[in-house]
């Protein structure tokens, strides 16, 4: 497909206004939906993927507009991606519509089903999902882990399925403590200006040389580097669609 005519479609697209349904929302972007579900069809990715909400600029009428202070574009449609590390490729787009998000398949109910469900787009090999705060908790990762895949994020202190000792372990700055569990989840919680909460089920907790972009360097675990180089998969989508805006 010609640029030239890649800009016509996307001048002319229209969703059309659908009433029918319990969900008028699901429905309206449902075929779209289901075209972004082929981009793993044609698109084989490296076997890092990085999951980030990024945003959909949009100032019209919907009902499940957004508003974000921290983003480029403030006012849009919320997306959760799913993205090549490496190249920024998006492999799978998931809007966020309130609770019709987990509306569009009687199955999902929640944000974990959700992430879960779309495992079936990666049955080809075994992957390594990125993620923030936001998705990744241990239940999380152990039920990634038993589907053959692994998981790396940080992870909030306050959930119920992090252990206390993990969490009342006081640190000097650049020191670390780790702790594993039977089923082969790791846990790192690092001092450095802060707390730093990371569990991942593929890194060990060893460290390795780094160097700061100011040259300075240091030693730091090997998990939060891999965890920084291979988050910025969804940064790399957000710069290219930039671009078209």
């Amino acid at each position: 497909m010609s640029y030239r005519r890649f800009e016509d479609l996307n001048h002319f697209l229209q969703i059309n206004a659908v009433r029918e349904g319990p969900n008028p929302s699901v429905e309206k972007l449902k075929y779209l939906l289901q075209y972004s579900d082929r981009f793993r069809t044609i698109y084989r990715p490296s076997s890092a993927i990085s999951i980030d909400e990024s945003m959909c600029p949009f100032r019209g009428r919907f009902q499940h507009l957004v508003y974000e202070p921290r983003k480029p574009h403030k006012w849009g449609i919320k997306l959760i991606n799913e993205c090549d590390a490496l190249t920024g490729f998006c492999v799978a787009i998931n809007p966020c519509l309130g609770k019709e998000t987990y509306l569009q398949d009687s199955k999902v109910t929640n944000l974990d089903q959700l992430l879960l469900e779309k495992l079936t787009l990666y049955n080809d090999g075994s992957y390594h999902f990125y993620c923030d705060n936001f998705y990744c908790h241990p239940d999380l990762a152990l039920k990634f882990k038993e589907q053959g895949h692994d998981m790396t994020g940080t992870i909030r202190v306050e959930r119920r399925d992090v252990p206390c000792c993990f969490v009342k372990a006081k640190l000097k700055k650049g020191e670390s403590k780790g702790f594993k569990s039977e089923d082969g989840i790791y846990l790192l919680k690092y001092r450095e200006k802060r707390d730093v909460h990371v569990l991942t089920t593929h890194d060990s907790l060893c460290f390795r040389d780094h160097t700061s972009k100011r040259g300075k360097k240091s030693k730091k675990p090997c998990v939060l580097i891999n965890y920084s180089n291979r988050m910025k998969g969804v940064d790399i989508l957000n710069q290219l669609t930039l671009y078209n805006w």
